[in-house]
């Protein structure tokens, strides 16, 4: 089974209910068939803006790289 890395940023504040945000979002994301939702949630700032278009989605899996270097 694949598993999709969510990193989500949290405001100052809900410190304390970390553990119910995580849990709530991968029930949320559970329903994707096929997929292990993993969620990382991280203190607002600390993910990289960018001055571009956003790359939103990573696909980290071997079999992509593998396709990739054909």
């Amino acid at each position: 089974m694949d598993e999709l890395l969510v990193r989500a940023e949290y405001t100052a504040g809900h410190d304390a209910r970390l553990d119910a945000l995580r849990a709530l979002m991968r029930e949320r994301l559970r329903g994707a068939p096929g997929v292990h939702p993993v969620v990382d949630l991280v203190p607002a700032g600390t993910l990289p803006r960018s001055e571009f278009k956003a790359r939103r989605v990573i696909d980290d899996r071997d079999l992509y790289r593998q396709a990739l270097k054909r």
